[in-house]
């Protein structure tokens, strides 16, 4: 698998050729550990979080007046952090 992505800075290099001095490991196998991480090559997630907008649903079902109900004390952040402590189930 090859991945667009920028070199690696000259810091990361020196730190690489730091650590292989330092344990007396190839840079190489300094490098690998370095550059196994995949998931530091990923696009970060987008984190979900809700606000009040002042505009109520049509139709006002138990659900969506707790969930109102809970923004009425204007917390906004990533639901995890707000909604699980309130009783919601999250997929």
């Amino acid at each position: 698998m090859v991945y667009d992505v920028p070199p690696l800075s000259e810091e990361l290099l020196k730190l690489v050729e730091w650590v292989a001095r330092y344990t007396l490991a190839a840079p190489g196998q300094v490098l690998r550990t370095v550059l196994r991480s995949t998931e530091a090559l990923d696009t970060p997630k987008p984190i979900v979080a809700f606000r009040r907008t002042g505009l109520e649903p049509e139709k006002l079902t138990p659900a969506r007046l707790r969930v109102l109900d809970a923004l009425m004390d204007d917390m906004t952040g990533p639901r995890r952090r707000w909604l699980a402590p309130r009783g919601f189930r999250l997929r």
